[in-house]
C-alpha cells in the first residue's frame, strides 16, 4: 500500500496486525510483546491495531500510532 501511494513508513517505523478481506485490521496476541521486541530493535514508531491500544501502555520511547483500516494507514 505504501508502494501504491509512494510514501515509506520510516526507516524506524514499524508495523503489525491482521488485515481483514474489507481492510480492517484486526487486533493480535502478545502486542506489548511486540512493541517491546520493536522497541529492542530500534524502532521508534509503531502503527498497531486500535484494538490492541490497552495492552501499549507504558511504552514512553515509542510513537504509538493506532489503525482501524488500512485506510487510516493510507492517509
Amino acid at each position: 500500500a505504501t508502494s501504491f501511494r509512494g510514501r515509506a513508513l520510516g526507516e524506524r517505523a514499524v508495523l503489525f496486525g491482521e488485515v481483514g478481506l474489507l481492510g480492517e485490521i484486526r487486533a493480535v496476541t502478545d502486542a506489548a510483546l511486540r512493541i517491546k521486541e520493536a522497541a529492542s530493535l530500534g524502532f521508534s514508531r509503531v502503527f498497531l491495531p486500535a484494538g490492541n491500544m490497552s495492552e501499549a501502555t507504558g511504552f514512553l520511547d515509542v510513537d504509538l500510532q493506532p489503525l482501524r483500516n488500512v485506510e487510516d494507514l493510507l492517509r
